[in-house]
């Protein structure tokens, strides 16, 4: 399946922000208006909603936005679990680490500007959560 990057979002998003931030990551990832995606309640995050791009599009990473409107989300790796969150962007595929990285930084930036507080990490090593800045 190749690597995966998480960016985890520690403050209450808006569903606006929510929509604003999953547009960031479609233009990050190159996605283009004939790339489908769904929205709706998460099939591996219980009682979460989330946004997914749909598989094999073409695309270099595959991308999925899990979020909620209230409370945290549960964390997906029951063997290291995460800091506390209410949003986690999580992309999956590649062997490009220049790739997750640039696309970290683009998003991660966005979410500095915007004054949220988040973190990182990837599975390229010992996951390990990075401070986002």
């Amino acid at each position: 399946m190749g690597m995966s990057t998480s960016i985890i979002v520690h403050n209450q998003l808006t569903d606006q922000d929510t929509e604003k931030l999953f547009a960031v990551c479609r233009e990050t990832i190159g996605a283009r208006r004939r790339h489908r995606w769904h929205e709706g309640p998460s099939n591996i995050m219980r009682g979460a909603r989330e946004y997914t791009m749909v598989q094999d599009q073409g695309l270099p990473v595959w991308l999925r936005v899990f979020y909620t409107t209230r409370g945290v989300l549960p964390s997906l790796d029951s063997e290291q679990p995460y800091p506390e969150h209410t949003l986690e962007v999580w992309f999956l595929g590649g062997t490009d680490h220049a790739l997750h990285e640039r696309i970290r930084k683009t998003i991660g930036d966005w979410l500095t500007e915007q004054g949220f507080t988040w973190q990182w990490s990837n599975d390229y090593g010992e996951r390990t959560w990075h401070r986002g800045s």
